[in-house]
């Protein structure tokens, strides 16, 4: 979550109510592999054909360009981690503790708090306001957050319950843009909402845009159209981690 110094991304982190890590298994992916995925299901966790760095990312809801001094392996060598938490099922908040503890147990991983000025994109309110309302006290009672979810032909489904401006750019930054989101909405509620767009760019290799005339504006327009929200491109100062210590996870 983005406008938020790092270290009381920190603090927060450690004030949620989270379970342990029970067990981490680490080990580079196959040479023939090449289907990433990342997601949970209960008390289970998967990252296949990922980087520690896109762990990184996942665990601290930061975007690669946000981590500084890593080495080079941390971006460019792929593992299957499998990880296993001790109750249930733990939510997305709670997962990102815990392989916060996984990257510290496993792979000696020490970060500081830094800021620097580099290209990002900046989301803001547009001209005309917000097309954005509160949730009802009945709708929603638990936060979902926001989460993005892609469909054929580049189709991009944005879905909040209860979530907020920081947690939308965060998602911006994970599923979509190739630099940072930083929220300077000005908006501190929570929001429940549905955005359909046409991504960026392809998700798989070979897809194309639906090109009918039903399908969705492009990302940006749709944020404007739907939201009243507007994404820019901008060089601004951006809340980053900087390694000071990691270690190539040892295979187990």
């Amino acid at each position: 979550m983005l406008g938020v110094p790092v270290c009381v991304l920190a603090q927060q982190a450690a004030n949620v109510s989270a379970p342990k890590l029970e067990v981490a298994t680490i080990k580079p992916s196959a040479p023939d592999e090449h289907a990433r995925s990342v997601g949970w299901e209960g008390r289970k966790f998967t990252a296949h054909y990922s980087t520690m760095s896109q762990v990184m990312q996942f665990a601290y809801g930061v975007q690669a360009k946000q981590i500084l001094g890593a080495p080079a392996w941390f971006d460019a060598t792929t593992y299957d981690v499998d990880v296993q938490a001790d109750v249930a099922e733990p939510t997305r908040e709670q997962w990102k503790v815990v392989l916060q503890q996984m990257l510290s147990e496993r792979l000696q991983l020490k970060v500081h708090p830094e800021q620097k000025v580099m290209p990002a994109y900046v989301l803001t309110v547009d001209k005309d306001g917000p097309k954005l309302k509160p949730p009802m006290d009945e709708e929603g009672m638990e936060s979902f957050g926001v989460r993005i979810a892609r469909g054929p032909h580049e189709l991009v489904i944005v879905r909040s319950i209860r979530g907020s401006m920081g947690e939308l750019a965060s998602e911006l930054q994970r599923v979509e843009m190739d630099r940072p989101v930083v929220d300077k909405t000005g908006l501190t509620g929570r929001f429940n909402f549905e955005m359909r767009a046409t991504s960026t760019k392809p998700f798989f290799a070979g897809e194309t845009p639906d090109t009918s005339d039903d399908a969705p504006p492009i990302l940006f327009t749709a944020l404007r159209e739907q939201l009243g929200l507007r994404l820019e491109p901008a060089k601004t100062e951006v809340d980053c981690l900087a390694v000071d210590r990691v270690e190539r996870p040892s295979e187990n």
